[in-house]
């Protein structure tokens, strides 16, 4: 099930962008990153919905919000909703149902190997083993002799086109397999009471980790008679008390979301559903500087955050800029209404106004 829906998504994606491309024209590689990013959150969300809700319904939620980049793709498709039809039939088929949460994980895990681009010119797909090539036409026989490369077909100019490639290492997007990921669980919860343990997964990705500890927590409160006998009801008294997640991937994050909710109800998840407790952002690295200059609750940008590049080469990164850089992060932690923005407006401008903090 896991390599047809991968095969159907690759597909359909492919064709959906090419489709926008042949009707407003454009090319490179952000432009293909962009199609590519959009089309698969919507193709995600689409198995992730009943098959037997009308699509002109369901479409306004699909195109929604759709991460990092999808606004090409969203204003592309608000005039095209037959393009819309034509995606739902390539990556449903005669599907009768939605697809589960933890199923779309492993499949859009599959799908991160596979590079975008537009061809700017003919080109050649070459293979060794696993791992593919794009080449320009006239290099295809050097390639071939120095490399070993085997040429399995040939792209048009101006063709929307994926390869495997790098893009997970590149990316540093590894996933745990779930054994691994239940042994990890069991040694991190082990037997002890477990009722107000806080859990961080710092790299969440799909939501394995997750996923299995809300489970295993869920299974251990249950068979407290204090928590009662509704298991929906726990595992969201556990998922909205207990695990928080960070990645660096909004598309990971949003099948997070949805895998944990398949523990504790029906549908799509609410709106406020773990708000504040899965968040964008890098563990390792921090906020990025253009992050700095938006407010964590609302996103809208603080005044004078276009001096943030001059202010921070004048300064450096000093203890003001880690201690604005901390106040975004904790906003964040926090659910939108609860953020205080104003307060974040005001520190970023006295930072940025060479002011002590």
């Amino acid at each position: 099930e896991v390599s047809r829906s991968q095969q159907r998504i690759r597909a359909g994606v492919e064709g959906l962008a090419q489709a926008l491309i042949d009707r407003a024209g454009g090319a490179g590689a952000e432009l293909a990153r962009d199609l590519w990013r959009g089309g698969l959150a919507l193709a995600l969300r689409v198995l992730a919905s009943a098959p037997d809700r009308p699509v002109a319904t369901e479409a306004p939620r699909w195109l929604a919000g759709l991460p990092e980049g999808g606004e090409v793709l969203e204003a592309g498709l608000r005039s095209r909703p037959e393009l819309v039809d034509a995606l739902v039939h390539a990556v449903r088929g005669e599907r009768a149902g939605a697809v589960p949460a933890s199923t779309l994980g492993r499949v859009y895990e599959g799908l991160l190997d596979l590079e975008p681009g537009i061809a700017p010119e003919p080109l050649v797909r070459m293979q060794r083993g696993r791992l593919e090539a794009v080449v320009p036409a006239g290099a295809t026989a050097a390639r071939a002799t120095s490399s070993r490369l085997r040429r399995t077909g040939v792209i048009a100019p101006g063709r929307f086109f994926t390869f495997v490639g790098l893009g997970r290492k590149q990316s540093g997007s590894y996933y745990s397999p779930l054994e691994l990921v239940r042994f990890l669980v069991g040694e991190v919860l082990g037997e002890g009471d477990i009722s107000e343990l806080r859990l961080l997964d710092p790299a969440t990705g799909t939501g394995h980790f997750l996923v299995a500890a809300c489970q295993r927590i869920t299974d251990t409160l249950l068979a407290s008679s204090a928590f009662g006998t509704s298991r929906a009801v726990v595992a969201r008294h556990v998922a909205e008390h207990c695990l928080y997640g960070v990645d660096r991937d909004g598309l990971a994050l949003e099948l997070s979301r949805m895998a944990l909710w398949e523990q504790c109800g029906d549908g799509p998840p609410p709106g406020e559903f773990m708000a504040g407790r899965l968040v964008g952002g890098d563990a390792l690295l921090g906020p990025r500087l253009t992050q700095l200059g938006t407010c964590p609750g609302s996103g809208r940008p603080v005044p004078g955050a276009e001096r943030l590049d001059e202010a921070i080469g004048r300064t450096g990164e000093d203890v003001c800029w880690r201690t604005v850089a901390e106040a975004f992060s904790g906003g964040l932690a926090l659910a939108d209404a609860d953020a205080d923005d104003e307060g974040y407006e005001a520190l970023v401008t006295a930072a940025l106004d060479g002011q002590p903090l």
